[in-house]
This record gives C-alpha cells, structure tokens and sequence, in this order.
C-alpha cells in the first residue's frame, strides 16, 4: 500500500475551510428595491398579510409579530437584534421561514412597510420596499434606541 503523502494539495486542505466559512458568512442584504414605484402595494397587486406590532425587550431590542388573526401570529421582523438601531425583516421562506409550513412560498414577492400602509400611503409617514420571499432584508434607514416603529406592514404577492 502505498503510503499518504505528508502534505495534502492546497485545494484539499482548503475545501473544508473554505465551507466552513460559507455556512457561517452569509450575505446579509439591505432593502432597497422599490418595485414598480413609492405607493402602497396594493397599487401593484400586493395583497396584505398583515400589521405586525412590536413585543419590546427593552428600548434597543423588540421582535414584531403579526396577530394571530391576521397572520397567524408569525414573527416577522425585529429591532435591535442583528445591528444597533436596525429592523430586520425576516424570510418567508427561507429555513424556517414563516410560509415554510403553511405551503405558502407560492408567493415569490413580499412588499415590507414602516408603519401600516393601507390603500394609499402618505410618503412622509410610510415607507414600503420590497424583497423576494427567500430573502431576508434590513431596512436601510436607522431607528435610535426607543424610537422604533409602532407597526410594521407585510404584503405578498404570487405574480
């Protein structure tokens, strides 16, 4: 038999680093696509899924959550948790995501507001961007330490 030899090829000794480090650094993204425009989803045949309100840890740290009437009570952004002053939206369906075991990931577009956007929005107060359902996304403006959002809105949309 023919003995290993005492150094294996730089590709081999790298290939288990190399995952390592993929499974742990993930690419994070920022909200910034606006779809067809500044109005309300529902301009752009968004349906709603629901208002979530915050449960607050404490003034930098609150988790949203949607009613259970209204979407089944599934968590669906945080404040605090993965930067300072941040709202992260979460994936609908990504592991674990909150259509994943509803069958829901047949609506590929998710439309994510600050504050509750019904019909029409007012800019000045709302703000809607929107990401695809396998995502994740952090809202690009910050929110200092006890001033989060009373609500934030979650639309989707299958086409």
């Amino acid at each position: 038999m023919r003995p290993l030899p005492k150094h294996l090829p730089l590709p081999w000794t790298l290939a288990p680093l190399l995952l390592l480090t993929s499974l742990v650094v993930a690419t994070h993204h920022v909200c910034t696509w606006k779809d067809a425009g500044p109005d309300s989803p529902a301009t752009y045949w968004y349906e709603h899924y629901c208002t979530a309100t915050p449960q607050v840890s404490n003034d930098s740290h609150a988790r949203y959550y949607c009613p259970k009437n209204q979407g089944n009570g599934d968590f669906v952004a945080d404040y605090g948790y993965l930067k300072a002053e941040t709202i992260n939206f979460a994936s609908p369906c990504s592991f674990n995501g909150y259509f994943k075991f509803r069958h829901d990931c047949h609506w590929p577009y998710i439309g994510v507001c600050i504050g509750e956007a019904g019909p029409t929005v007012d800019e000045s107060k709302i703000s809607c961007l929107y990401m695809s359902s396998k995502d994740d996304c952090e809202w690009p403006d910050r929110f200092p330490a006890g001033t989060y959002p009373a609500k934030v809105d979650i639309w989707r949309k299958s086409f």
